[in-house]
């Protein structure tokens, strides 16, 4: 039974859960408006409930369910135990509702992880952020990505780093923050190894390049084949981040390089503890999911306010009001 269907019609797309509309979207003159349908909600709320439950057993009665993009599933892991302790969890759980966020988890997840098939993008028109009481169990929602847009819009913040907005709403602090462990088996790092060697890469000697983001434009061919001149004309060997990689395949890979160079994406919060002992080179553009500009995404997503980072060792750019030959010179600099 497909729980949640997409219908299409001319200028109409509406969301079915289970043979019901929950979500409706019109395309008129003046823009894309959303029909809710409230009186279906409750019932749907208790079968999505229902569900969840039945992924995860009877032996969890405090469920996690985290809706949020790469880097906000990183961060959440830093400060969850801190949050299972103001909550009062007991036996916790997380449930993350879209498989293409599991690699993320797998990564660097502290507690024990469901995956289920609902999807992620429709969740919030059933379950809002906020603690759920069902069945003897309680199901806490978080939501990162909305409590920061909401605290943004009602404070008018325009520079605060999102970390912070993040800790202000849970009541929580910085001090309490603990370092997330990647968990990445022995197994999966020869594999990476494998990888490199069919590429025809020098594992002791090559740089980690990561050329796309959903969350910002692209650059231009042009930047990335100079750059990638510079750089083998100084004897390293380059692997491109790949869709064929899984989240923590690329992590893997990103781990045995002397270099990661990467467009400003949620990725890189999980490459972030690198710093340690790697060099990165982070390029900004304007962020096109929220319509952030440049300098307010450099200002309230820098990774130099990321804990447990070193920041000696990351490279900031503002690449639309930056000359390539800048940045450039900059990376060769360090790589030398």
């Amino acid at each position: 039974m497909t729980f949640l269907k997409k219908l299409k019609f001319k200028n109409i797309r509406e969301y079915h859960f289970c043979g019901l509309p929950i979500l409706q979207y019109v395309k008129t003159e003046e823009g894309i408006k959303n029909k809710l349908f409230p009186q279906n909600n409750e019932l749907l709320l208790y079968k999505v409930l229902d569900k969840i439950i039945s992924y995860v057993g009877e032996e969890y009665k405090d469920i996690f369910i985290i809706r949020s993009g790469l880097g906000e599933a990183y961060l959440l892991n830093f400060y969850i135990d801190d949050l299972i302790s103001k909550v009062g969890a007991e036996k916790a759980c997380f449930y993350v509702p879209k498989l293409n966020r599991q690699g993320t988890w797998d990564c660097y997840n502290k507690l024990p992880l469901f995956i289920g098939e609902l999807e992620n993008c429709n969740l919030k028109y059933i379950l809002t952020q906020g603690t759920y009481y069902y069945k003897n169990r309680k199901i806490i929602v978080c939501q990162p990505l909305s409590i920061i847009d909401d605290i943004v819009k009602k404070h008018r913040i325009s520079d605060r780093h999102h970390i912070d907005c993040l800790l202000d709403y849970f009541r929580l602090n910085r001090t309490n923050i603990k370092p997330v462990l990647f968990n990445i088996k022995n197994e999966e790092k020869d594999v990476a190894k494998k990888i490199l060697q069919e590429k025809n890469i020098n594992i002791s000697n090559f740089i980690f390049i990561s050329k796309e983001a959903n969350s910002t434009d692209k650059l231009d061919d042009i930047f990335w084949k100079e750059l990638e001149s510079k750089i083998k004309k100084l004897g390293y060997d380059i692997c491109y981040n790949s869709k064929e990689f899984s989240i923590s395949m690329a992590v893997c890979i990103a781990s045995l390089s002397k270099c990661i160079i990467s467009l400003r994406s949620g990725f890189l919060e999980g490459l972030s503890l690198l710093s340690g002992k790697i060099p990165m080179h982070i390029l900004y553009r304007d962020l096109i999911t929220t319509h952030l500009k440049v300098n307010r995404f450099m200002k309230t997503y820098t990774l130099k306010q990321y804990p447990f980072v070193n920041i000696d060792n990351i490279y900031e750019y503002d690449v639309i009001n930056s000359q390539n030959k800048v940045i450039y010179d900059n990376i060769v600099n360090t790589l030398k």
